[in-house]
């Protein structure tokens, strides 16, 4: 009978806990973020961005955010974690920009309710990669920031998406 009851109690409490964290919306889910081209394509060559160098093999895509949430969407940074296999072996690159090195800006992008952002996210460049046996590699990007305006947050925003390169 102690057992039945041991069952029972885990069970609920599987129950319970399934039940609480499927029954709040996330607010991430009202913030649409595509990325254009939606598969990039690897460049193999170094290329010279201002006084940046970007090391072969690189990729590039800007990026348009979407808020359909109740209120503005702040993003200070972007980390990208690219994984990519040459040779049966593995490896992960990973790569990370803000606003916050800026002098002017201190965010990539703030978004209001119901607007889109249009020339927030230009193009960012991921370069160094590491070698692969093709040019596809698995990409996620992470978007990370709050909602409220830069002075005042009110609840941590993240936002994962995920694409392959060609």
């Amino acid at each position: 009978m102690i057992k039945h009851a041991e069952k029972f109690i885990a069970l609920s409490a599987i129950t319970l806990i399934l039940g609480l964290t499927s029954c709040g919306k996330s607010k991430s889910n009202d913030v649409e973020i595509t990325l254009t081209p939606d598969e990039p394509i690897i460049m193999m060559a170094d290329k010279k961005l201002g006084d940046e160098d970007i090391k072969a093999p690189w990729f590039f895509h800007s990026v348009k955010v979407k808020n359909k949430s109740d209120e503005t969407v702040t993003i200070v940074a972007l980390r990208y974690e690219v994984v990519s296999t040459k040779d049966g072996i593995t490896k992960t690159t990973e790569s990370s920009t803000s606003g916050i090195d800026d002098d002017d800006i201190l965010y990539l992008a703030q978004v209001e309710p119901g607007q889109e952002s249009t020339t927030l996210f230009s193009k960012y460049f991921v370069g160094s990669l590491a070698a692969a046996d093709s040019v596809n590699y698995r990409v996620t990007a992470k978007f990370i920031g709050w909602f409220g305006t830069f002075d005042e947050p009110s609840e941590r925003f993240e936002k994962f998406v995920r694409f392959k390169t060609q």
